[in-house]
């Protein structure tokens, strides 16, 4: 679906669970991907992962919780291109998700953002 969009991108993985969506588009000649979530356990596999496929320098991994501390994703620059937002099915994180990504102001303009829901949602 991202076709060549993915190549060189600066990838936000949000809600990132075991990081397979960042790793795939690192494994497709993203520049580097910054995973976010806010499960221990998911944070743990996903650091595995990272290591196991030898990602250490252009990956990285953040606990994150969209209410709490989404300013520390202002820090990072160059600002991301391409966002990945995979939040847990049913719980409303949808919109609050994406209008804290407006006002972080973390993300290039023309930037893709690709969500996945619930056909609930």
């Amino acid at each position: 679906i991202l076709g060549n969009s993915v190549r060189g991108a600066r990838v936000l993985d949000l809600y990132a669970g075991t990081g397979a969506m960042g790793i795939e588009a690192l494994s497709r000649g993203a520049e580097s991907v910054l995973f976010a979530d806010d499960n221990k356990a998911a944070l743990a596999a996903l650091e595995k992962n990272i290591k196991i496929c030898s990602l250490e320098n252009r990956a990285k991994s953040i606990k994150w919780n969209i209410f709490n501390n989404l300013n520390i994703i202002r820090s990072y620059t160059p600002a991301f291109n391409l966002i990945f937002l995979d939040p847990p099915y049913n719980k409303n994180m949808i919109q609050p998700t994406l209008s804290n990504l407006g006002i972080s102001r973390c993300l290039e303009n023309g930037s893709q953002l690709t969500l996945e829901h619930s056909p609930l949602e």
